[in-house]
């Protein structure tokens, strides 16, 4: 059997640089006077970690819901839900906490009524797999965060406690929300860690998310470690999913 390579040649001296397996589709480039091949990759879109690749599942699954399912009257009340969520931009100008302190992400732009449909379906099943809900949370009571967020060391883990806010009403579905970030090389960025219920108010934290693999937190030793939490509640059956402010941010440095 034989296979055939396409020799990539350098002009200035009529030298071979590589070939390709010309079996796949190849892409040329030019680059400083050198015609360039290269096997087209199967997929271009990187896999990430497990959670990143369920958020690009559902995001397809309930966009296409919006579309197809939601009437026009209900995708009328997700414009205006989303309308009344504003930005980061417009929220940081009152926030109290540094921005480079800060964990949890901040939305940059102001979101279309299908982003936020997706959004709060995806921070629900998130949360505890239910869902998908349709109708828009239009004045509904946003929670406030937990308080008293607190970062101990309790040998030989890191030690996570708050207070759990006071809610308005009797939400269906009531969540708190554990983010962390810690500095170290490599970085690590803001990651939702755990979703926690009521009455329990602390959280060992055992390992964190590089990549595609869950580390012991003690690979990250003399790290510094932030946590903010934030709240997360369904306000009744069949209703969006809501999430409240964050926290104050807690920090504290690794052992080592």
């Amino acid at each position: 059997m034989i296979i055939s390579l396409l020799l990539v040649v350098n002009p200035n001296t009529g030298k071979p640089t590589g070939s390709v397996n010309m079996w796949g589709k190849v892409v040329l480039s030019y680059w400083r006077n050198i015609y360039i091949g290269r096997n087209k990759a199967a997929n271009v879109t990187q896999q990430g970690t497990i959670p990143q690749a369920n958020t690009r599942y559902l995001a397809v699954v309930y966009g296409t819901r919006y579309d197809e399912v939601l009437t026009d009257d209900q995708r009328k009340t997700w414009e205006d839900y989303a309308g009344s969520l504003g930005s980061a931009v417009d929220r940081e100008k009152s926030d109290s906490i540094a921005k480079t302190k800060n964990v949890i992400p901040k939305r940059g732009k102001v979101m279309s009524g299908k982003n936020a449909y997706i959004k709060s379906n995806i921070v629900e099943f998130l949360a505890d797999g239910g869902g998908p809900d349709d109708i828009a949370p239009v004045a509904d009571f946003t929670p406030p965060p937990p308080t008293a967020v607190t970062l101990h060391i309790t040998a030989p883990v890191p030690h996570v406690t708050w207070t759990d806010p006071i809610l308005i009403g009797t939400p269906t579905k009531k969540k708190a929300r554990l983010w962390i970030k810690l500095d170290t090389k490599p970085k690590i960025h803001s990651q939702l860690l755990a979703h926690i219920n009521f009455g329990v108010g602390q959280y060992d934290i055992t390992t964190v998310r590089i990549k595609r693999a869950e580390m012991p937190i003690q690979s990250f030793p003399g790290a510094i470690i932030r946590v903010q939490m934030d709240t997360v509640i369904q306000a009744a059956t069949g209703h969006g999913a809501i999430i409240g402010p964050g926290s104050n941010v807690a920090e504290i440095r690794l052992l080592g």
